[in-house]
């Protein structure tokens, strides 16, 4: 089921998920191309404007424009697939509106000198083709993305958030293993064994009175 922008406020987190994550894949898929395809072909434009001024004519007499407008037009390529990564709409507009405008200068430029011809014009299309469709398609995207930013659910893990508080209370509510502290042990100990009565005598007097008493057992008196 097509679910519209405007539903996506009372749409359920499980399909805002979904369809965040499929319009993060297709920016890759559609951004993908561009970056790979305008790399490749600068990097082998360089190292074969490279070999032709070096090894085949030592002497740098060969011109050097038929090597530098492809790799000026793949470099204009490749920052315009970068530019399918920004996520205000606008910018994104006015960016893609200049550096194609770019683009179509230095192909103009190069097809009314004659310096691009057979598979520099052939790679120099296919790159412009997909970095135009690419600007058109991404900005549905990048719209689609910024909405779904905005609902008060984002980023759509509020069950990952109920689990980590469930836990949380778990945690909480665990009792503790209480230590024992054993010198504390033993000093309370001493306060639960029976103490000995009071009589209102001390250990002295006791002592006194027995040795008296022994004393007039033994001599009468």
């Amino acid at each position: 089921m097509k679910v519209r922008r405007e539903d996506f406020p009372i749409t359920s987190d499980d399909e805002l998920r979904k369809i965040y994550r499929a319009r993060v894949k297709q920016r890759k898929l559609i951004s993908a191309p561009p970056l790979f395809f305008s790399a490749v072909c600068a990097l082998i434009f360089w190292i074969a404007g490279y070999f032709q001024q070096t090894v085949f004519n030592p002497r740098f007499s060969n011109p050097v424009l038929p090597v530098l407008i492809p790799i000026a037009f793949f470099l204009l390529t490749f920052i315009s697939g970068m530019l399918m990564f920004t996520d205000n709409a606008e910018k994104h507009l006015r960016s893609a509106i200049y550096i194609t405008m770019g683009q179509f200068i230095v192909f103009a430029a190069g097809m009314y000198f004659g310096l691009i011809k057979n598979i520099p014009f052939v790679l120099m299309a296919v790159c412009m083709t997909l970095t135009c469709g690419g600007h058109i398609l991404m900005i549905v995207i990048i719209n689609d993305l910024n909405a779904l930013r905005e609902c008060p659910s984002f980023p759509f893990d509020n069950y990952r958030r109920e689990l980590t508080r469930q836990s949380g209370d778990l945690r909480t509510v665990t009792p503790k293993a209480a230590s024992v502290d054993l010198e504390a042990l033993y000093d309370k100990s001493s306060e639960l064994l029976p103490k000995r009565p009071q009589s209102g005598y001390d250990d002295d007097f006791f002592q006194q009175h027995d040795m008296q008493y022994l004393h007039y057992m033994r001599n009468g008196k």
